[in-house]
């Protein structure tokens, strides 16, 4: 097995920690993932592998029910939202997102993560919610990025009143040449994973890692994916030491 190596012979860290940018918690620690919905259709590239379609071949459907789940949870968790299916699809009603927002402004302990790639519908809601309220503070409104003509998603994000932005480039297919991380708290990387698995650059990551460190972004790289790992790269993954000791001293 190959190591990822740098110039200097040393590994190349899996994560970069800013100093600059306080994290509440472990992003990649154990967390609860709420499901409200079902019913999700590709938009772009990165959604022809998802994990997920075999959850999504049924019609559109809500469970206002799942809504009192946070509810009967004591201790703070970290809750991703709607991780098989897009919140901010068309077909998901503005009072249904109402709903779960006043569950999140009523479970303060939790920690709330969205994630989406219809980030024009995300803006326009929120534009519409900050025109009464304040966006609650445990929540981080992310973007889902998997090659450089949709870097724009992230200067839409940025237009949100809000100041936790995250960007998930995953499953990563290409370099993000034009990506401004600007006001992005942390960035999320992977290359894909399953059958068939799309082919991917160490560059690309390398790439990702820098511009992180110039904005002062949080980097974490979750894997490699099985095309680079098929190559003979070790995939390290970072679980258990996102507080620990960070590049061997290449930092």
């Amino acid at each position: 097995m190959k190591d990822l190596l740098v110039a200097n012979e040393k590994c190349w860290p899996y994560m970069w920690k800013s100093p600059t940018i306080e994290i509440e918690d472990d992003i990649e620690a154990p967390y609860i993932i709420l499901n409200p919905i079902e019913g999700c259709k590709p938009v772009s590239e990165g959604c022809f592998r998802c994990f997920a379609k075999k959850y999504n071949q049924v019609e559109n459907l809500v469970f206002y029910e799942d809504l009192e789940i946070p509810y009967r949870i004591n201790s703070p968790k970290r809750i991703y939202v709607c991780t098989h299916a897009d919140l901010f699809q068309k077909w998901v009603s503005f009072s249904f997102i109402d709903a779960l927002l006043e569950v999140i402004e009523n479970t303060p302990q939790h920690r709330y993560y969205f994630l989406t790639r219809h980030v024009n519908r995300m803006e326009e809601y929120f534009k519409r919610y900050s025109e009464k309220k304040k966006i609650p503070s445990n929540v981080e409104l992310g973007v889902s990025i998997e090659l450089d003509k949709y870097c724009w998603r992230a200067d839409v994000l940025r237009k949100i009143d809000h100041e936790y932005f995250y960007v998930a480039a995953e499953p990563l297919l290409g370099q993000l040449d034009t990506i401004n991380l600007l006001n992005i708290r942390w960035l999320i990387t992977a290359g894909e994973f399953g059958l068939n698995s799309r082919s991917s650059a160490l560059m690309w990551f390398e790439d990702l890692r820098k511009k992180c460190i110039k904005t002062g972004t949080h980097f974490i790289l979750k894997s490699l994916g099985n095309y680079l790992v098929s190559q003979g790269y070790k995939d390290k993954h970072l679980y258990n030491t996102y507080y620990g000791e960070v590049g061997n001293g290449y930092l």
